[in-house]
């Protein structure tokens, strides 16, 4: 796992905790630094940032465990970046104490490419900002790209509407619909492609950060291929944080269906990670470990 980030942080270990076991899933809050009216380009519960950095997530039938990596910390008061790696064990429905896979002893942010051509949308010309969250592919081969495009890189309701988009194709021409709305440019969730429908699991709803990276998650679908899309459930509602990058493992078997963590989008804060599935019901991973292996708790 590579996890990028940037930034000065509060704590300094004095020793590299590579391959040290952590007694418990405690994620990563971040903050760009770059301030607007109405808060910071993108800041909160990265955990699982960013969408060009996938899968983090993979089942293993053999093993009957998924397996993922996530962006962890030392401590409730620390910004110190920790990637690590976990499992959940289907079998015996316990989380294994986390390991820290690289001590980054400080982070960097992603270098953003930019001019690259057009290959299916001119976006650039009609003065929209695009920000790809993820792609698939039907049973044919056929490429699906679910994005935001938005007015401008600022948040709050000068970039507004922050559209939640889907462009494929059909086999004959490219298509484009609107999903729906939330209220910031790195809102971030994942596709999920079947015969039977189409899927995406996102923070689409506004949550309790407004105009902050996140919200609460809410699952979309499509009987129709993409033509038409609605809100399927709630998984997440009132929460106290938003939550933010739900992540789609590869070969996910329910009920570790996606993952993501919540913070508070605007002010350093605690962040915690969690799982759910299609039914709408979710589980949040331990902070604190006293064994090895514990069981997730089931929160709704």
């Amino acid at each position: 796992m590579l996890l990028l980030f940037s930034g000065v942080f509060s704590v300094q270990c004095q020793t590299h905790l590579n391959n040290t076991k952590m007694d418990g899933y405690r994620g990563i809050w971040f903050e760009l630094n770059q301030k607007y009216e109405y808060g910071d380009k993108y800041s909160g519960a990265l955990s699982t940032y960013t969408a060009k950095h996938m899968p983090l997530a993979v089942y293993s039938d053999i093993a009957n465990k998924t397996f993922f990596v996530f962006g962890g910390t030392t401590g409730e008061e620390d910004r110190y970046l920790l990637c690590m790696i976990g499992y959940f064990d289907h079998k015996t429905t316990m989380v294994s104490k986390p390991t820290v896979v690289y001590d980054k002893g400080g982070v960097d942010d992603p270098l953003l490419k930019k001019d690259v051509s057009a290959r299916v949308i001119d976006y650039h010309s009609k003065n929209k900002n695009v920000y790809v969250k993820n792609m698939d592919y039907d049973k044919k081969g056929n490429p699906i790209c679910l994005y935001i495009r938005s007015n401008g890189h600022k948040p709050g309701p000068e970039s507004a509407p922050y559209e939640w988009c889907i462009t494929y194709w059909d086999g004959a021409t490219w298509q484009t619909r609107i999903i729906t709305e939330s209220d910031h440019n790195y809102d971030m969730g994942s596709l999920y492609i079947s015969d039977k429908d189409w899927k995406i699991a996102a923070p689409t709803a506004v949550g309790p950060q407004k105009w902050g990276v996140g919200g609460d998650v809410e699952i979309w679908a499509s009987k129709d291929k993409g033509v038409t899309w609605r809100k399927e459930k709630a998984v997440t509602k009132n929460s106290t944080f938003n939550h933010a990058y739900i992540r789609r493992p590869l070969h996910f078997k329910a009920p570790f269906s996606f993952f993501w963590s919540d913070g508070d989008a605007h002010h350093f804060s605690k962040s915690q990670l969690y799982f759910g599935d299609f039914k709408g019901n979710v589980w949040q991973l331990p902070y604190e470990m006293k064994n090895e292996f514990e069981r997730p708790l089931k929160i709704k």
